[in-house]
């Protein structure tokens, strides 16, 4: 009669069908608590895909760490090598043995256990299974989470903790271990002899026969009760439990098949001074970090430090050829603070990119200073410059323009035969149309006196030219031809009086598309004057717009003239020709002057003017339109008028004012001699 004692509750009961049978006063499960696992499959499918989790949970970034603006991250192998390397001795070993070591060694012996190809002898069965549960019994992740609370109470609030996926899947990794521990069976292990696992001498001998009363074979024991039937409404297939470690492998094998794939790009930068950087700081571009620091070490020669760079999947793009990396770090002098967020937080380095598209290279030199900030604006201009000595020349020197910074020095030093200092300077993008042939430069550092006896003049650069020093530009009326990248220019020891009068029209401003101005129809005005001795004959030309079926222009070339012989006036807009009795009948009716062949300007908008604004002035033929700066008009209560200084002529009589923000038709200019009006057109 088989026997079977309950490991929960000790009753000792006759079974018949295990593992399909409970405990019948505790219902606790008498064979493996996996039905039908008599083989401890599950327990093997746990431990295998435990395994399978346990490189990338030890190896995977384990947790980030950010203090005062540096940031480090690190795996549970390298933060145990850390605690070794930095005097945690204790705390290292612990973490090492109970959290890295003893998990493994337990999962391979729940898995050598497992297996039934080879089978040790029962008492080294015993000792393994026993190895097994004393190593249970230490907590991995209490001992995990004890380094990780000493590492809060060391660094304090100032610091801020992010998990990384290492850490999911370490905890994976100790739940499989628990559920294989739980499911593993160990009466399999003595199931699986034939001879129950006991050697033949150590059998002891059977006592003497005794005789009993005869009983029933149908009648149970009456002192030992019956086991329960166990009730199962599903069965999972034996071949289902492998699906679990395989599908694991799958997906931590396609995991690290994208990882290698995508791994960041890594540079090596060398420097003349390390400026006190770390690994963990940041590369940065426009304050956005775009990589990390992750060695910094000397070179072979001693006479450099080498740093190595992790760059972002976004930063990859920053490592062409000509890019500039510089050290970030607090600077004072008298133009100025700089590098004033890394006085309390880590320093780091930050990036100037090269042109694209360039060829991706590997190592660079870093900058010992800034570079030129100017040069964070590509598409400028780069000429030299001469001078008989260095004074205002020095690298990052300012250049101005009526007081505006348009460009800076590179870099200075002597020429070929060391006769003169040649300094490179570069003009941002937006200001290279005032570097002409006829554009001058001059030193325009401290504070100059100029005068005599009745006359003093005080000529003050800007205050950062007083202390660093600074270059002057000036563009006479007649600028002359733009340059190319290299031309030389002389540096005058000082600027001549007429040299700040000068008022040079560049066009700079550009130009709307011809599609997008409004297009304007020559008008012409011809009368007989009626003079006190003898009669003249007279005419009037200009510019008239056509809107929506109606024809505007200037008032003096739509209406008949007061000194005109009566009859003899006639208007000829285009090839259309009106008669004085016509100009008479329609009396400034913009409508009766409409026709056909006039363009229509059908997409035009209208709109006042209610503050002044930069426009175009447009009329008709071959002439360009010409642009009207905000600061050129004058209200004259609700009208407008225009500076008198304009290059304006009888040829833009009748032009309409064209916004430069929107291309909105603003009115229609009537020239007067020197006197330029803004004719508003009814909405």
């Amino acid at each position: 009669m088989p026997l079977h004692s309950c490991h929960c509750c000790g009753l000792i009961q006759t079974t018949y069908s295990l593992p399909d049978e409970v405990c019948c006063r505790c219902e606790s499960e008498l064979g493996a608590w996996w039905s039908g696992d008599s083989r401890n499959r599950l327990a093997m499918a746990l431990s295998l895909t435990a395994l399978v989790l346990y490189l990338p949970a030890v190896n995977w970034k384990f947790l980030r760490i950010e203090q005062l603006g540096r940031v480090h991250e690190s795996s549970l192998l390298q933060g145990v090598r850390g605690l070794l390397t930095e005097g945690e001795l204790f705390v290292g070993v612990i973490v090492l043995l109970f959290s890295i070591i003893f998990p493994v060694l337990k999962l391979s012996a729940i898995l050598f256990l497992c297996q039934s190809r080879w089978q040790l002898q029962a008492r080294h069965r015993a000792i393994t299974y026993r190895a097994v549960e004393h190593l249970g019994r230490w907590g991995m992740l209490d001992v995990l989470l004890v380094a990780v609370m000493i590492a809060f109470i060391k660094l304090g609030g100032l610091v801020s903790f992010t998990a990384g996926p290492g850490v999911v899947l370490f905890a994976t990794f100790v739940l499989l271990s628990v559920c294989a521990s739980l499911a593993f069976d160990p009466h399999c292990l003595w199931a699986a002899s034939s001879d129950g696992g006991l050697h033949p001498e150590s059998i002891p001998p059977h006592p003497p026969a005794v005789a009993t009363p005869g009983k029933p074979a149908s009648l149970p024991d009456p002192s030992y009760p019956p086991a329960k039937k166990r009730t199962s409404w599903f069965h999972w297939p034996t071949w289902g439990v492998w699906l679990i470690p395989i599908l694991t492998l799958f997906v931590v094998g396609g995991i690290a098949i994208h990882g290698w794939l995508n791994q960041p790009r890594r540079i090596e930068i060398a420097f003349q001074e390390g400026h006190g950087i770390q690994t963990g700081d940041e590369l940065r571009y426009h304050g956005v970090v775009v990589g990390e620091v992750e060695s910094v070490q000397f070179a072979d020669s001693l006479k450099e430090v080498v740093v190595g760079v992790k760059l972002t999947p976004d930063g990859s793009r920053l490592s062409h050829e000509g890019s500039r990396f510089w050290i970030v770090r607090p600077q004072f002098d008298l133009t100025g603070i700089t590098g004033l967020d890394t006085v309390v937080g880590a320093k780091y380095i930050a990036v100037q990119p090269g042109q694209e598209p360039g060829r991706m290279v590997q190592r660079f030199r870093g900058l010992a200073e800034s570079p030129l900030p100017d040069l964070d604006f590509p598409g400028g201009i780069e000429v030299i410059l001469e001078s008989l000595d260095a004074q205002g020349l020095s690298p990052g020197t300012a250049i101005y323009y009526r007081r505006l910074r348009i460009g800076g020095v590179i870099s200075s030093g002597l020429n070929l035969n060391q006769s003169r200092v040649e300094a490179r300077v570069y003009i941002r993008p937006e200001y290279r149309d005032l570097i002409r042939s006829g554009t001058v430069f001059w030193n325009m550092s401290g504070v100059r006196f100029n005068g005599g006896l009745t006359e003093l003049s005080v000529h003050i650069g800007p205050v950062e030219s007083l202390v660093q020093g600074g270059i002057g530009v000036a563009v006479p009326a007649t600028p002359g031809d733009p340059v190319s990248d290299g031309y030389r220019y002389r540096l005058a020891p000082k600027a001549e009086k007429e040299w700040f009068e000068w008022q040079p029209e560049l066009g700079a401003c550009p130009v709307p598309p011809p599609t997008q101005l409004p297009v304007l129809t020559a008008a012409k005005l011809q009368w007989t004057h009626d003079g006190l001795l003898r009669n003249s004959q007279r005419t009037r030309s200009g510019w008239v717009l056509t809107l929506d079926e109606k024809v505007y222009g200037p008032a003096d070339l739509m209406t008949v003239p007061e000194d005109e012989i009566a009859g003899t006036a006639s208007l000829t807009i285009g090839s259309e020709v009106y008669d004085e009795a016509r100009m008479i009948a329609a009396k400034g009716n913009s409508q009766a002057f409409s026709s056909p062949a006039f363009p229509a300007n059908m997409e035009a908008k209208l709109r006042p003017i209610n503050i002044a604004e930069d426009c175009f002035l447009v009329t008709g033929g071959e002439q360009p339109p010409v642009f009207v700066a905000a600061g050129l008009f004058t209200a004259e209560g609700n009208a407008w008028s225009l500076d008198p200084d304009l290059p304006l002529s009888i040829q833009h009589h009748g032009g309409a004012l064209v916004a430069h923000k929107d291309g909105a038709i603003l009115g229609i200019v009537s020239v007067e001699g020197r006197e330029f009006k803004v004719q508003s057109i009814p909405q």
